[in-house]
């Protein structure tokens, strides 16, 4: 018992500098307008162009220069203090865009929130541009044409994010990972994900379209602690009959469910979705998250059958490992990465 105290002393202490919001998407808020002033070395024939950025405080110093079409110069380049951290791009542009011209921002975030007005694009209206191939594009020439894109990009866009989220919800994962760790590949395992996914999907849907208003640091607190709860029903005695995870399953997940999906739609409206994609926004996302979610459930099944081959193949025995060898010591790690989010969390809100 002393070893495994001290071992998992050692666990909680490896863990600073571990992500503590498993929520977060990383998405870039910026305006693209045209400047009715014209500087002082502008020339007669230039267009020029204010591109402004509002970065979180945690992104401010992977921010740099984009790249400009063959036809446009960087005129310069401010920080605008206030309530957000706004970097200001000047540039001026010689001709009209033309088919092609972009801007490309090599940027370490997982997309851009534009809004484009004086160009043509309704100021009311929001694109989502992701991250691709290490890189962020604004197509130019179709933001001038007062482009607002189509369903298919935005269908792509949404799935997309919906992935990427799972594979960056740190939280959510070792939620899901938890519940497999209980059930294993079975039928519980189907049922408890199906209300899994329909709980998180009820109230993504009802948070964002204001129904009601959870606070988020509370909701991410609330998630952690889910973590811890589903860690110590795994390491139960299998035969103790008050076991709730092995009875109701789907009743845990479920509930559990709500609570994740309350966290999935803070981190949407922290981008802000335009008005006319709110329905395909919600439905790919959430779409995108299930994909992502059963895709880590498969990688988790085939990591399965192969460890107690690879135990006998090392060990030599005919027999396979004991679950309980695997299981609990698994189960410890989630719930000291739990716990350790859930005092993170207490402590941001006490602060």
């Amino acid at each position: 018992m002393k070893y495994w105290l001290r071992s998992f002393f050692i666990f909680l202490v490896s863990l600073q500098g571990f992500p503590v919001m498993g929520h977060e998407l990383g998405i870039i808020s910026a305006v693209l307008t045209e400047s009715d002033k014209a500087s002082v070395t502008a020339k007669a024939d230039e267009r020029q162009f204010q591109f402004d950025v509002m970065i979180p405080f945690h992104l401010a110093y992977q921010v740099s220069l984009p790249d400009l079409p063959e036809q446009c110069q960087m005129r310069g380049t401010e920080r605008v203090s206030g309530a957000l951290d706004v970097i200001r791009y000047r540039f001026a542009c010689r001709s009209k865009w033309k088919h092609g011209d972009k801007l490309t921002l090599h940027w370490q975030a997982s997309g851009v929130l534009l809004t484009a007005p004086s160009l043509g694009y309704d100021t009311r209206e929001r694109q989502l541009l992701l991250r691709a191939d290490e890189r962020i594009v604004i197509p130019l020439f179709q933001q001038g044409e007062g482009y607002s894109g189509d369903w298919l990009s935005s269908i792509s866009r949404y799935l997309t994010l919906g992935i990427e989220h799972i594979v960056f919800g740190y939280d959510h994962l070792l939620f899901v990972f938890a519940i497999y760790l209980m059930l294993g590949s079975s039928v519980q395992l189907i049922k408890s994900i199906t209300a899994f996914t329909l709980a998180h999907s009820l109230t993504l849907s009802l948070v964002y379209l204001s129904f009601f208003t959870p606070s988020s640091a509370l909701v991410e607190t609330l998630i952690a602690l889910s973590i811890v709860m589903m860690a110590h029903e795994i390491m139960l005695p299998i035969d103790q009959s008050s076991k709730l995870g092995m009875r109701s399953p789907w009743l845990v997940a479920g509930s559990i469910g709500l609570l994740h999906g309350m966290g999935f739609a803070g981190a949407l409206k922290e981008i802000g979705i335009p008005q006319a994609e709110v329905p395909v926004a919600l439905l790919f996302f959430n779409l995108g998250v299930e994909i992502g979610q059963i895709s880590f459930l498969a990688v988790l099944s085939v990591i399965s059958l192969f460890i107690p081959r690879l135990y006998r193949y090392a060990s030599g025995r005919r027999w396979a490992i004991a679950p309980s060898a695997i299981t609990y010591p698994l189960a410890g790690c989630v719930g000291g990465v739990g716990m350790y989010w859930f005092l993170q969390r207490v402590m941001d809100i006490a602060n």
